[in-house]
């Protein structure tokens, strides 16, 4: 995966360090999602958060959720 400079995102994973391989997947995908949110003229953050969020909630990562809760990166809805 490039970015929109021609970089490249590379993830690195090691079964020794005791990282569970689905965290790292998930964590690559995330990275990803923030690089490559900003690299579209037409997304907003909100765009960006929303993606964060289906990711977080397909992957039931709820500690993310939470994060981003205690970050107000979430808006409430009136």
């Amino acid at each position: 995966m490039t970015s929109e400079k021609g970089r490249f995102h590379i993830n690195i994973f090691s079964f020794e360090a005791g990282q569970k391989l689905d965290d790292a997947i998930f964590e690559a995908l995330w990275n990803a999602i923030k690089h490559q949110a900003g690299s579209k003229k037409t997304d907003s953050k909100e765009d960006k958060r929303i993606e964060e969020l289906k990711l977080a909630m397909t992957w039931k990562k709820f500690d993310h959720i939470k994060k981003m809760l205690n970050e107000n990166r979430i808006g409430v809805c009136r």
